[in-house]
Formats: structure tokens, sequence, C-alpha cells
């Protein structure tokens, strides 16, 4: 049963690994800013679980609408709490029925389906795609 199991998470590295994307900091940030601008609350990711596409200045504008965002992760997110919370807009799904995170439980590669691994971080990719 063991083997069998380790065998899975083998062939699930693999699969994952062959999905991801390794990019340095410096061209991370470029693309960023290439994307969206300097202002890092305008960069939008999407998770690599459920396709949520989230930034911080669309977080905020939800909960100034709404009063608060709805996350399965972090429950009610306010103005007043988002500080305490600090969310990575990032690397962490804040959508309501999803609470995947780019860099697993386990920071390794294998944690990384679909995302990409900035240095020794692992994060969403943007969500919009960047021509190479």
């Amino acid at each position: 049963m063991l083997i069998l199991v380790y065998a899975r998470m083998l062939i699930s590295m693999q699969v994952r690994k062959d999905m991801e994307q390794e990019i340095s900091k410096e061209d991370f940030y470029k693309q960023g800013e290439e994307l969206f601008g300097k202002d890092f609350k305008n960069w939008a990711f999407c998770c690599s679980s459920c396709g949520f596409k989230q930034s911080q200045a669309s977080i905020v504008e939800i909960m100034r609408k709404d009063g608060f965002h709805l996350s399965k992760r972090y429950g009610k997110i306010t103005l007043a709490n988002i500080q305490e919370l600090k969310p990575r807009i990032e690397s962490e799904c804040l959508a309501p029925e999803c609470d995947y995170a780019a860099y697993g439980l386990i920071p390794s590669t294998f944690c990384t389906y679909g995302g990409m691994q900035v240095g020794n971080s692992f994060v969403f990719k943007f969500a919009v795609e960047v021509k190479s």
C-alpha cells in the first residue's frame, strides 16, 4: 500500500513539475510591472486550483462595497481585520469556495501545481497571459 502511494506521488510530482514555471525574482517583478504597473496592489493573480482572479485592490473593492469579503481560508475579511490576517494575495486563494495555497502544506516543488516558483517562494501565475 505504501509503495502504491509513493508511486502515485512520484507520478503526480512529474506531472506538476511539467506544468509549473520557474522564474527569477527580477523577471517576476519585471513581468508584474509590465502587466499591472508598479503598484503591487493592482497585480492580479489566478488561483491554480479554482481559477479565482484576485488582487489586493479587487479584494479591498469588494470589502468597501459589501463591508466584507467571504473567504474559505480566512472567513469574513473586513477592512478592520485584513492587516491582522495579512493574506498573501500572490499565493493564497481568497475565494469563498476555495482555500488553495500555491505553497501547499509543505514548501516544495510538489506543491506548486500550476504556479510559479520565484526564488524559494511559490506563487500563482498572473491573471493574464504573459507574452514571452
